[in-house]
């Protein structure tokens, strides 16, 4: 432990999303601030983009949801 709090070499946070980007083919992605949605002036705001995407999310893995049956 005392080795690895003595290096002053920081690791960078967002690694694993920079490798699967490149992996991809898509380096652009490694900002997770590009994937974020943006507002069209005149339509949803940003909370509303994505209440939708976790509503979509949420509808995609439904059927993975963990129940608890009274049985």
């Amino acid at each position: 432990m005392f080795r690895l709090a003595a290096n002053q070499k920081r690791h960078p946070l967002q690694f694993g999303r920079e490798v699967v980007a490149t992996v991809l083919g898509a380096p652009e992605l490694s900002d997770w601030k590009l994937c974020m949605p943006k507002a069209i002036p005149g339509g949803p705001t940003v909370p509303q983009l994505e209440e939708e995407m976790a509503n979509n999310f949420k509808a995609v893995f439904k059927e993975f949801e963990p129940k608890l049956d009274d049985d």
